[in-house]
């Protein structure tokens, strides 16, 4: 995921016009904070 927004728009675009379904994050930031979260998330996994 980039964090330059020109360059997901275009991406998006481009994937768009090839036919794919484009998903975006909405509740998590798309960089390190991100992957802390999954982190945790498995870490609590193997936990419980």
């Amino acid at each position: 995921m980039f964090q330059n927004r020109l360059l997901v728009e275009l991406t998006v675009a481009d994937l768009k016009q090839r036919g794919l379904r484009v998903l975006l994050p909405e509740r998590l930031p798309p960089n390190d904070g991100g992957i802390a979260y999954g982190q945790a998330a498995v870490a609590a996994a193997r936990l419980s």
